[in-house]
């Protein structure tokens, strides 16, 4: 039974996350099974020349320092919208506003979506920057007919399950946010 009515704010963007994350592994993974069952099929003057291997894993480098810079950027920026807009300050303690209770005052309600669409941001610009550096792997290893961009693109979708979002992951981060604000 689908309880959306029953579920928090807190909750309802977890479950957005996680959704997101399975499906964008899902898609990944089923990507990485189509190159390896047609890795035979490609002309022979794009095999051998592993052009597209260099070339996939210098993006995958540029992707994944992308992955830790980009949202961290977002997040200082959207801090400062938050402390500027005075909506940081809450008589309640950092528990009590994760778990929605204590101070729910209109504007204790109102961080709390602004933080929980801020980690939903976050999250899905990380797993996304991920998953492209994991599909340009794939293609790679269809082009290039060579096993490297395959083991790249494994590590990678490794990283995107790695970084599923759990409850204490999303209640760790929240926490940091608010007592830093």
């Amino acid at each position: 039974m689908y309880r959306s009515a029953e579920r928090t704010p807190f909750e309802t963007t977890l479950r957005q996350l996680q959704v997101f994350t399975v499906a964008l592994a899902v898609g990944c993974l089923s990507f990485w099974i189509i190159a390896v069952a047609v890795l035979g099929g490609l002309p022979a003057e794009w095999l051998g020349s592993a052009w597209l291997t260099r070339v996939s894993i210098a993006v995958t480098i540029v992707l994944m320092v992308a992955r830790w810079v980009i949202p961290e950027i977002i997040l200082a920026h959207w801090r400062k919208k938050i402390l500027a807009s005075g909506a940081g300050a809450s008589t309640a303690s950092p528990a009590e506003r994760v778990a929605g209770r204590g101070g729910d005052t209109q504007a204790e309600q109102r961080l709390q979506a602004q933080l929980l669409a801020l980690w939903r941001t976050r999250t899905i610009i990380a797993q996304a920057l991920l998953g492209v550096a994991t599909v340009f792997s794939i293609v790679a290893a269809m082009v290039d007919q060579t096993a490297l961009p395959l083991v790249v693109a494994v590590v990678l979708l490794a990283g995107i399950i790695a970084s599923f979002p759990t409850l204490r992951l999303t209640h760790e981060w929240f926490m940091h946010e608010r007592s830093a604000l």
